[in-house]
């Protein structure tokens, strides 16, 4: 059911969501290093997870990194960023950061499409 096109590739967290016949899937690599440059060397492997990654044939979307740290690149973590490129960044993802409550309301608007 899931492979990769490349390599053997394992991300921290693969949601997989299956429908009838429909699946679909989302990753969430969990990051502990912050700042801009760890961030865009990191955005790397959610690229690869996108391009490399499928499940039933389909690739992963979205992919987003969990970040510690604050808002380095602040654009990937918009909204409209990850809906257009299916990749992006969840930042302050710790036991107070605001992360937690961003990434409740990306994995409510995921999962809203398959309610009945």
């Amino acid at each position: 059911m899931c492979w990769s096109i490349s390599r053997e590739r394992y991300p921290d967290i693969l949601l997989v969501d299956v429908n009838g016949g429909d699946v679909r899937s989302m990753v969430l690599d969990a990051k502990w290093r912050s700042g801009r440059t760890n961030l865009l060397e990191a955005m790397e492997s959610v690229h690869i997870y996108h391009d490399a990654l499928r499940t039933s044939g389909n690739a992963p979307s979205p992919c987003l990194l969990l970040v510690p740290g604050d808002a380095d690149v602040p654009a990937l973590a918009a909204k409209s960023y990850i809906e257009s490129n299916q990749v992006g960044a969840v930042y302050e993802f710790g036991v107070e950061g605001g992360g937690q409550n961003q990434l409740t309301q990306v994995l409510q608007e995921w999962v809203g499409p398959f309610k009945t």
